[in-house]
């Protein structure tokens, strides 16, 4: 039986019966609906103004996606082959959908004209008719990570689950970051194949570009122990420039090309693999989901009214209990949040020390305040040094504090949640699916540096130029630690800004999400143990013909089941593409 008949089977059983959750037939209508179509998520994914956008456009050879200085892609893209140029918004509400040009792209995905995706935007389809696109493959321009939007990190995060594969841009500056490797780390589970991109080469010369693809390798095999066999080393906004003109030689010279064969022999060779790999994962998992609502349905027939009244009772007692658990697993995220925000002053106030010490040291070497240009320029290029490698410093230490504390958070309501379905097995005595593990995953965008107003050249005054040196020395002393100290309380103010607010949200996010989904979980074995009963009030007949209708649907389950786990087709070597 092939992957795509055990997903029509699937669907045919689950929609004809009423009593199953109904997202159950959604997620295996569009299992089914990805298969048939043959269509790839590729998801195109980095952080922040790596040039993801500009790397489709110039994989596609037009201007479609907006860039800018600014967060631009805030909702996901998803760029599908159509015969003309053609856009299709998808809102999160009951609005549903409505087209419109695709210059209107813009409005749809850019922080500018949707801050903080106040249209309640779920996602935009573009439909171009690009050869890369035919085959397929379908391009996802992502929000970055990374950004000071959190709301696009968070985006982005989500999105993962629905990944097949992945392009990773990464550029020059660096090659790579301790917070990618990060990202690399939850995103590597998602995704059967990854494309590694170093953008920008444009920038250095070749010698700089061996050095960085090898500095970026040896990062990956250290790190996550990871041999790449390729990288494509490209300039994304080269290509896109040679594309528009029609200059051949300068786009071979961009990389592109090598990038776009690369990617067009996976769509020919390997792409059917990795998606049926990807959606018969996904599909064992949701039959094994559905079978165990049925088996609940079925043991509610089977029992006596009276025997299974008392094991709902027992059950409902079993809920209340763990709703209890949820509520003292929120009041110990209010210890958790007090903690991170204490460790987070420690770190703030070691910031604060530091940055004294070091701004100081680096504005008495540049002779600051200064109206030289050269002097003035180094020393805010120290400052955006000095800031970006205590970003990156701080980030790591306050992401592995904080996914230390959600992922043992994390566990425990799985494990209530766990529980609640292993109770349901045990009162009904049905055979229990464990829920997968899930991954805990903790992205800070970091803050932004205020350090423009101490990079501007600033002539001495006509009386200090009057004064004897030894004084004027003294009063530029004095003003160069006035400086220093402004630079760096507004600095640290931004960092602790930035933590208290990132502590704030997370830990607000995270309560949602468990209460929804251990709510969720209650109700759905409720509603399962609530229609065997209701049949119960059928006569007998009826009863024993409901009871063999749900043993039959067991049964082709299984057999389902057994199908899709051993589907015999050929497995991918690895997750990079060879060059």
């Amino acid at each position: 039986m092939s992957l795509k008949h055990s997903l029509d089977q699937y669907v045919q059983l689950v929609q004809g019966h009423p009593t199953l959750p109904p997202e159950l037939v959604t997620r295996g209508v569009e299992l089914r609906e990805r298969l048939a179509s043959g269509q790839l998520h590729l998801a195109v994914l980095g952080q922040f103004k790596r040039g993801k956008s500009t790397l489709i456009n110039a994989l596609l050879g037009a201007e479609i996606l907006p860039d800018g200085v600014l967060p631009v892609t805030l909702v996901p893209v998803f760029l599908r082959f159509g015969s003309r140029p053609d856009l299709q918004v998808h809102y999160a509400n009951a609005r549903g959908s409505e087209g419109g040009p695709l210059d209107s792209l813009r409005d749809f995905v850019a922080e500018a004209s949707n801050p903080q995706n106040n249209k309640n935007v779920s996602h935009v389809d573009v439909f171009y008719p690009a050869p890369l696109l035919q085959g397929g493959i379908v391009l996802i321009d992502t929000p970055g990570v990374g950004s000071t939007q959190q709301h696009n990190t968070d985006t982005t995060l989500d999105f993962l689950p629905r990944c097949d594969a992945g392009i990773l841009v990464l550029s020059t500056d660096p090659p790579i970051t301790a917070a990618e490797v990060t990202f690399l780390e939850q995103l590597r589970p998602h995704v059967a194949q990854l494309f590694f991109v170093l953008n920008k080469i444009d920038y250095l010369d070749e010698g700089s570009i061996v050095e960085a693809e090898h500095f970026l390798r040896e990062t990956l095999q250290t790190s996550l122990g990871m041999e790449v066999p390729h990288i494509f080393a490209l300039s994304a906004r080269q290509g896109l420039r040679a594309r528009l003109k029609g200059d051949t030689r300068e786009l071979e010279l961009s990389g592109i090309p090598q990038l776009e064969r690369a990617l067009l022999a996976f769509g020919a060779s390997s792409k059917q693999t990795v998606l049926s790999r990807a959606i018969q994962r996904k599909a064992a998992n949701l039959v094994n989901e559905a079978d165990q609502f049925l088996a609940l349905e079925q043991r509610a027939l089977q029992l006596p009214l009276e025997a299974l009244e008392q094991r709902m009772a027992a059950f409902s007692a079993y809920a209340d209990a763990s709703r209890r658990q949820r509520r003292e697993i929120g009041d110990g995220l209010v210890g958790d949040e007090k903690r991170l925000r204490e460790q987070l002053e420690t770190a703030v106030g070691g910031l604060r020390e530091r940055a004294l010490v070091e701004m100081d040291r680096q504005a008495e070497d540049c002779g600051m305040p200064t109206h030289d240009r050269e002097h003035s320029d180094r020393f805010h290029r120290a400052a955006r040094r000095f800031f970006d490698e205590e970003r990156e410093a701080l980030s790591r230490l306050f992401r592995r504090q904080m996914t230390d504390v959600l992922t043992e958070r994390t566990e425990a309501v799985r494990g209530v949640r766990e529980d609640l379905r292993r109770e349901a097995a045990r009162l009904l005595d049905i055979p229990h699916f464990p829920l997968e593990a899930e991954e805990t995953m903790v992205e800070l965008a970091g803050p932004t540096w205020a350090l423009e107003h101490l990079s501007a050249r600033q002539r001495p005054s006509f009386s200090e130029r009057l004064l004897p040196q030894s004084l004027r020395q003294k009063h530029q002393a004095r003003r160069r630690q006035e400086l220093v100290r402004e630079l760096v309380v507004r600095n640290v103010e931004k960092v602790r800004w930035w933590g208290l607010q990132t502590v704030q949200e997370s830990v607000r996010r995270f309560r949602q999400e468990m209460e929804a989904e251990m709510e969720e979980t209650i109700q759905q074995i409720e509603r399962a143990l609530q229609a065997g009963r209701d049949q119960h009030a059928s006569q007998a007949g009826s009863q024993r013909a409901t009871e063999a209708a749900i043993a039959g649907q067991r049964a082709r389950l299984g057999q389902i089941r057994h199908a899709i786990e051993h589907q015999h087709a050929d497995r991918p070597q690895g997750r990079e593409i060879p060059a």
